[in-house]
C-alpha cells in the first residue's frame, strides 16, 4: 500500500471484521474484484499516514472503519470512511462495527446495555443490526 493521496489514509491494521460479504466473495457470489483481490472490508487499526486535506484523523491515531482490503496488513481508504475508535472499545469489537445501520448524527442507540448518541466527529461507533437498537428512528 503506497502514499496516501489527497482525502485518503494508510491504517496498519491491529484487527479485522468477517461479514457475509466476505463469505460470499470468497464463495464466488459476489464479485471480489480485480485478481489479485484482497478481501475484507471492515477494520481497526492504527493510522500511519494522511493524505491532504486529512483533518479529522491524524498518524498514531486508533481508528476504525471500511475499505476493500481490510484482510491485509496495511489498507489505503478514503478518509471519510474511517473514525476515531472510541477509547472503551477494544479493536477487535471496533473491527466487528460497519455501517449496515442507518444512523445520523443525534441518533441514541444501545450497545450491550449502554446508550450512546451519534455526535459529529465520530464521538461513536456505527454498528452491525445485530449489535443495535435504534431509539430514534431516522427520518
Amino acid at each position: 500500500v503506497g502514499e496516501p493521496g489527497p482525502g485518503e489514509v494508510r491504517l496498519r491494521q491491529t484487527a479485522c471484521g468477517l461479514n457475509y460479504i466476505d463469505v460470499y466473495m470468497r464463495d464466488g457470489l459476489y464479485p471480489a474484484g480485480e485478481l489479485p483481490a484482497v478481501l475484507g472490508m471492515e477494520a481497526a487499526g492504527v493510522v500511519e499516514a494522511v493524505g491532504a486535506g486529512v483533518t479529522h484523523v491524524a498518524p498514531g491515531d486508533e481508528v476504525f472503519g471500511w475499505g476493500d482490503g481490510a484482510f491485509a496488513e496495511y489498507m489505503g481508504t478514503s478518509a471519510g470512511n474511517v473514525l476515531p475508535k472510541p477509547a472503551d472499545f477494544s479493536f477487535e469489537q471496533a473491527a466487528a462495527a460497519d455501517d449496515s445501520a442507518e444512523i445520523a448524527v443525534g441518533d441514541e442507540v444501545e450497545v450491550a446495555g449502554t446508550v450512546r448518541e451519534f455526535l459529529p466527529g465520530g464521538a461513536a461507533a456505527n454498528l452491525t443490526t445485530t449489535q443495535i437498537s435504534a431509539e430514534t428512528p431516522n427520518p
